[in-house]
């Protein structure tokens, strides 16, 4: 595996640049539905209620940013998360929301630990 030297700017600029990536909905939805296990485009297709191309192009740039891989079994190719901790900081940032916006808790809890699609 390459190990690639950063200073401190590089990794703040980075970083910036990769959490631009979280300024989408369909894409922190796309994580919401790739938490628990890797997906074929059309079951995200599905799960979204959004066109394949518009899915499409949303996954190759995640996958650009390496937030995702991807596996073809025949026809269908199938997308994962690489990093846990890529599903952790979106799910922080939630739950900070719903504190500070004084949102349902339980509510909050209850749909944070299913597979609900969005």
């Amino acid at each position: 595996m390459k190990t690639e030297s950063f200073d401190l700017n590089d990794l703040f600029n980075l970083q910036a640049d990769f959490c631009s990536i979280f300024q989408n909905a369909i894409r922190l939805k796309i994580l919401w539905n790739l938490k628990s296990q890797e997906k074929s485009v059309s079951e995200l297709c599905a799960a979204l209620g959004v066109s394949m191309s518009n899915v499409s192009q949303h996954l190759r740039i995640m996958k650009d940013r390496r937030i995702l891989i991807s596996r073809k079994e025949g026809q269908r190719i199938y997308y994962r998360i690489t990093n846990e901790k890529f599903i952790q900081g979106p799910s922080l940032v939630r739950e900070g929301i719903v504190e500070v916006y004084g949102l349902d808790r339980q509510w909050f809890k209850k749909i944070q630990s299913s597979d609900v699609n969005t």
